[in-house]
């Protein structure tokens, strides 16, 4: 990125921080499941808290730092992020976990489950934690 900005200019990333998420103990597991995806495709799910040095790094100047959460403490939001989650145990990620053997059939099920009883909660709530950096071009 550093090369096709202009001197003066300004570069801003943003991205998850998995391990500063806030989740009710009955998804941890499935959390540590995904995490092991990333992993696996040669991501990391700990990249948020990185973001400030990778600028620093690539030679940005007067970088900065911050982070924002996405909440999920509605009865429309719980359900939102519920089913957005069982759609992807449902579907192809739910068969790449079991393909590359981070879980089995029966834990998705599990996964999916304990989804399902989570959002019918009253008590429901999540937080998922984004990191952002910005870095100036000297």
């Amino acid at each position: 990125m550093k090369r096709v900005v202009k001197s003066g200019g300004v570069v801003g990333v943003r991205d998850t921080d998995q391990g500063s998420h806030v989740y009710p103990e009955s998804l941890k597991v499935y959390l540590a499941a995904m995490q092991q995806m990333w992993k696996h495709n040669d991501g990391n799910p700990f990249i948020g808290r990185e973001l400030r040095p990778l600028l620093v790094q690539a030679g940005f100047v007067s970088t900065q730092g911050s982070a924002t959460v996405d909440c999920f403490g509605t009865a429309e939001g719980v359900k939102f992020y519920a089913e957005t989650n069982q759609s992807m145990i449902r579907g192809s990620y739910g068969s790449t976990m079991v393909e590359r053997g981070i879980a089995t059939r029966t834990e998705l099920e599990s996964f999916d489950d304990a989804f399902e009883q989570w959002k019918k909660r009253p008590d429901a709530f999540a937080g998922i934690c984004y990191c952002e950096a910005l870095g100036w071009k000297a």
